[in-house]
C-alpha cells in the first residue's frame, strides 16, 4: 500500500490529469456516457498489491473482463509524449480505474 503521502500525491496526479483532459478533451459527465483522459495505464489482476505489471504493447487490443481494473502511472514516471487516449467507465477507490480503449 502507499503510505499517506504517497497516496495523496498519487491521487492528486490523477486530479491534475482528469482536470487537463476535461480542459482538452471534453470530459462528459459519468451518469451521460464513458469519460475520456490523457493518462497512461497498467492492468493489474486480483489484488493490486500481489500481481505484475503488463507493458504498454500488451494493454493495447486487452480486452476487458469483469475482475480486470487498471492503474494509473504516477505522472511523474511518464511525459506526455508517451500518454495515451482511453475511455474511463469509473473511477474506484485509491485512484484505480475502470477502462474501455477508445
Amino acid at each position: 500500500m502507499l503510505n499517506s503521502f504517497a497516496r495523496h500525491d498519487y491521487l492528486q496526479g490523477i486530479h491534475v490529469a482528469l482536470t487537463a483532459a476535461k480542459a482538452s478533451e471534453g470530459l462528459r459527465d459519468a451518469r451521460r456516457g464513458p469519460t475520456k483522459a490523457l493518462l497512461f495505464v497498467e492492468v493489474i489482476h486480483g489484488p493490486h498489491d500481489q500481481v505484475p505489471q503488463r507493458t504498454e504493447s500488451q494493454l493495447f487490443g486487452y480486452q476487458r473482463s469483469r475482475d480486470d481494473v487498471v492503474a494509473v502511472v504516477p505522472p511523474w514516471r511518464r511525459t506526455p509524449t508517451e500518454m495515451r487516449v482511453y475511455n474511463f467507465d469509473a473511477i474506484l477507490p485509491l485512484g484505480l480505474l475502470v477502462y474501455s480503449e477508445k
